[in-house]
């Protein structure tokens, strides 16, 4: 769930193209199982996700963005948005293997899981996934993604699949994302987590 008793500040997290081209195959709980986004009713599934875990107040305020967004490109998602499913076929975490115009063409998206389902993996193995549907379509290609202190927890799970937060500025895409709050959401993500994984998200910024 996203930590909005700290300080919000951007991060930006990038993967080398040859680590993501290393990143391993995800592994799912007995009775999940992936599946790629195949029609409208998905729209649903991916709103209540994301509005489950904060990121939207509601879920017709996801339907908004979705629709802007994402409606434009719906051959696209049928083969960059992925969900995981529980035994019974009901969708309870998702992300994208977007694409960008920026510097960094691959772009991991809208990672999320529903509350009651955090703290089995899911969030990792969909992580890979989307990383696995990036190099899929560009292959040796660097990844980024856009988080912000509020989710530290999920900085770390970041870090620990192999991004590491953008200190220099680079174009992105074509919101002209930056890494333009490295220092200070460091110093945020000091007063959250232990001092040994701060060390070294600092000694990784590239």
């Amino acid at each position: 769930m996203i930590d909005k008793t700290v300080e919000y500040k951007d991060i930006i997290m990038v993967m080398d193209g040859t680590r993501a081209l290393a990143t391993p195959q995800p592994t799912l709980p007995a009775g999940f199982s992936f599946r790629f986004f195949n029609g409208d009713e998905d729209i649903a599934h991916w709103c209540r996700i994301e509005a489950s875990v904060d990121e939207f107040d509601t879920i017709e305020d996801a339907h908004t963005h979705f629709q802007k967004k994402f409606c434009p490109h719906m051959d696209e998602l049928t083969k960059r948005c992925v969900f995981i499913v529980n035994d019974v076929g009901l969708p309870v975490a998702t992300a994208m293997g977007w694409f960008s115009n920026g510097e960094i063409t691959n772009r991991l998206h809208w990672i999320a899981v529903c509350p009651e389902y955090q703290g089995l993996g899911l969030g990792k193995a969909v992580s890979q996934k989307a990383v696995t549907i990036c190099t899929n379509l560009l292959p040796g290609k660097p990844i980024w993604l856009s988080t912000q202190t509020w989710s530290h927890r999920a900085v770390l799970t970041y870090h620990k699949l192999g991004f590491n937060m953008l200190k220099s500025e680079m174009k992105l895409g074509e919101d002209n994302s930056y890494a333009r709050d490295y220092n200070t959401a460091i110093s945020v993500l000091e007063s959250v987590l232990p001092p040994a994984n701060v060390q070294q998200l600092r000694e990784m910024a590239v």
